[in-house]
C-alpha cells in the first residue's frame, strides 16, 4: 500500500506531517512541561469545577460556531479563486456577528438551566460559566484561518498560527494558575484571554471583514445548509461532554476531579490524532469530491496506522507519563487516561464517515446519526456507571464515537443500496 502511494507522495506527506505534527506537538510539549506546575496549584475541586463547566462547551460550541468552517471546507474545491475569497470573507463575517449573538443566547440559556434544574450544584455559576461560553466565539476567526491554511496546503501559515495560539495559551495558564494562584478561575480565564488576544490580532490584520457586504439571502443560505449539521453536532455532546456532566452527578467530587485529570491527559492523544488527521484532510476531501475511492482508502489506512501506533505507545507508558506530568499527585488517574486515549482512534473513524456524508450532500444523515446515537449513549451511560462507576463512564465516552460511526456507515450503505436499486 505504501509503495502504491509513490515516492513523491510519501515525501509530500512526510513534509506535511512534520509541519502539522510540529504545529501541534510544540504547544503540546509546552503544556506537558508546565503541567506539573499546574497540578501542584490545582486541587481536585479545582479540576472538578473547570472540568464541569468545560463539559458544556461540546454542547454549545457547534451552535456558536454554526458549522461555518465546515461549510467553507465543503465548498472550497467547488469554486474558482475569486469566489473562494468571497466565501472566506462571508464566513468570517458570520463567525463574528452570528456567533456573537448565539453566544449571548447560550449563556442566558445555560444560566437559566443551572438556576432552575441544578440548585444543588456544589459549584458557583459565575464567573466560570461566562468565561467558558464567551471563550468559544473568540476562536472562530482562528479556526477559519487554520482551515484555509490546511485546504491550501499552506503548512508554514498553519504552523505559525497554531504555535502562536498554543504558546500564548501556555503562558496564560502559567500566569493565571501558577503565578496568581487562581485555581479553577485561572484555568478558565487563561483560554478566554488567549482567545481574545488572537481574535483581535486576526481582526486587525484583516479589517475588511467588518465592512464586507453579506446579503440577507447569503445568510439564509448558510443557515439553511448548516442548521441540520449544527443540531447534529450539538447532539455529539453525548460523545464527550455528556460524560463529564453526567459523572458529576455520581457525587464523589474527589474521584470526579481525579477522573477529569486522567481524561484531560488522555485527551492529549486527541491532539496527536488531530495533527495526523489535518495532514491528510486536504487529500481526503479532494478524493471524496472527485470520487477517487482507491486514493481515499489508501490515505485513511495510512493515517489510521500512524494514530493506532501512537495510542498503543501512550497506553503502555501512561502510568509513568502521568506520574511525571502531575508531579506524582494524580497517579490514580492513569486508568482513566488510558481509556480516554483510545478515543483518538474511534473519533477519527467517525469524523471521516461524517465528512464523507457531508461532502456527498447527505447532511441530514448527521442529525439522524447523533439523535439515534445519543439515545443509545444515554442508556449505555446509565448502565455502565451503575455497574462500573467512573471507569464505565470513560468506556462509554470512547465507544460513543464507534456507535456514531456504525450508525452513519449503516445509513450511508443503506442509502447507496436503495439508490442503486432505484436506478435498476
Amino acid at each position: 500500500m505504501i509503495r502504491n502511494l509513490g515516492i513523491s507522495t510519501i515525501l509530500s506527506y512526510s513534509r506535511s506531517l512534520t509541519t502539522y505534527f510540529g504545529a501541534s506537538v510544540i504547544p503540546l510539549m509546552l503544556n506537558l512541561l508546565v503541567n506539573p506546575l499546574i497540578a501542584m496549584n490545582m486541587t481536585p475541586r479545582d479540576y472538578a469545577i473547570s472540568g464541569y463547566y468545560t463539559s458544556f462547551s461540546s454542547l454549545i460550541s457547534p451552535l456558536i460556531s454554526f458549522y461555518l468552517v465546515g461549510y467553507y471546507l465543503k465548498e472550497y474545491f467547488r469554486l474558482d479563486e475569486e469566489n473562494r475569497k468571497d466565501l472566506y470573507m462571508t464566513v468570517a463575517k458570520a463567525l463574528i456577528t452570528l456567533s456573537g449573538l448565539i453566544a449571548v443566547l447560550c449563556f442566558l440559556g445555560l444560566a437559566l438551566y443551572l438556576e432552575v434544574f441544578k440548585r444543588d450544584l456544589e459549584f458557583p455559576v459565575m464567573p466560570y460559566l461566562g468565561l467558558m461560553v464567551f471563550s468559544i466565539p473568540l476562536t472562530g476567526l482562528l479556526s477559519l484561518k487554520l482551515a484555509k491554511c490546511r485546504i491550501e496546503r499552506d503548512t508554514k501559515g498553519f504552523f505559525r498560527y497554531s504555535v502562536l495560539s498554543g504558546c500564548l495559551g501556555v503562558v496564560s495558564a502559567l500566569f493565571f494558575v501558577v503565578v496568581l494562584r487562581l485555581g479553577a478561575l485561572g484555568k478558565l480565564l487563561a483560554p478566554f484571554i488567549c482567545n481574545l488576544a488572537i481574535f483581535l490580532y486576526l481582526l486587525v490584520n484583516n479589517r475588511k471583514i467588518l465592512s464586507w457586504k453579506v446579503g440577507i439571502e447569503r445568510y439564509k443560505m448558510l443557515i439553511l445548509f448548516c442548521t441540520p449539521l449544527v443540531l447534529g453536532a450539538m447532539l455529539e455532546y453525548f460523545s464527550g461532554g455528556f460524560t463529564n456532566t453526567y459523572l458529576e452527578s455520581l457525587g464523589d467530587i474527589e474521584e470526579y476531579g481525579i477522573y477529569i485529570v486522567g481524561a484531560s491527559i488522555g485527551s492529549y492523544m486527541m491532539t496527536f490524532s488531530w495533527a495526523i488527521m489535518h495532514t491528510f484532510q486536504p487529500d481526503i476531501y479532494e478524493s471524496v469530491t472527485k470520487n477517487d475511492t482507491k486514493r481515499l482508502v489508501r490515505t485513511v489506512c495510512v493515517e489510521m496506522a500512524v494514530i493506532c501506533f501512537g495510542v498503543i505507545v501512550f497506553v503502555v507508558c501512561a502510568p509513568y507519563i502521568i506520574d511525571l506530568l502531575t508531579a506524582g499527585r494524580y497517579t490514580d488517574s492513569a486508568p482513566y487516561a488510558r481509556i480516554i486515549s483510545v478515543a483518538a482512534i474511534t473519533s477519527v473513524l467517525f469524523y471521516h464517515a461524517n465528512d464523507y456524508a457531508i461532502i456527498k450532500e447527505h447532511r441530514h444523515i448527521y442529525l439522524l446519526t447523533t439523535v439515534t446515537g445519543g439515545i443509545v449513549i444515554v442508556f449505555a451511560m446509565n448502565v455502565a456507571t451503575s455497574h462500573a462507576g467512573y471507569i464505565g463512564g470513560a468506556w462509554v465516552n470512547v465507544l460513543s464515537f464507534l456507535i456514531y460511526c456504525v450508525i452513519i456507515t449503516g445509513i450511508l450503505l443503506f442509502s447507496s443500496k436503495r439508490h442503486a436499486t432505484q436506478r435498476d
